[in-house]
């Protein structure tokens, strides 16, 4: 187990004697399960920032075009 721990450049130590047990087991899969969940859920707040910024570059544009319009008709007068 020592050399394993060094191997790993991590602490490993004993939790009990005898054979792995599910609740042991249980440990290690919650945690793939709280990664995935902030994995998802900064996946998710991308999407919305790059969404929001989508929409905004599109009204700033759109916003730029009315007041190009209204230049030229007002040259027009």
């Amino acid at each position: 187990m020592k050399s394993a721990s060094c191997n790993m450049d991590q602490l490993v130590t004993k939790n009990h004697n005898g054979a792995c047990q599910e609740s042991d087991k249980e440990e290690g899969s919650s945690t793939k399960y709280v990664i995935i969940v902030v994995v998802l859920v900064l996946v998710l707040i991308l999407i919305v920032g790059i969404a929001g910024y989508w929409i905004y570059t599109k009204r700033r544009s759109a916003g730029s075009k009315d007041l190009q319009d209204e230049k030229s008709s007002d040259n027009l007068l």
